[in-house]
């Protein structure tokens, strides 16, 4: 299993590369977020809080969303 702090890095990045690929501009705007913010956002040391993730995947047009895991599934943690 993937120690949590390697997910959270590969997730960061993989969500900055599509912010990028957007261009930083719109999407900052289309978040409601200045630029400055946005590249902060980008930064690998920064700890951005989900909603801010959530609020950029929005405005890339990305819905993300999360479920309950059911139980017996081979997705449930034992």
């Amino acid at each position: 299993m993937t120690p949590p702090c390697e997910a959270r890095a590969f997730a960061q990045c993989l969500v900055a590369d599509v912010i990028r690929a957007r261009g930083i501009g719109k999407v900052a705007a289309a978040a409601g977020v200045n630029r400055v913010t946005a590249f902060k956002t980008l930064k690998p040391e920064t700890r951005t809080s989900f909603t801010t993730y959530h609020s950029f995947l929005t405005a890339c047009g990305i819905d993300f969303a999360t479920r309950p895991i059911k139980p017996g599934s081979r997705s449930a943690r034992k």
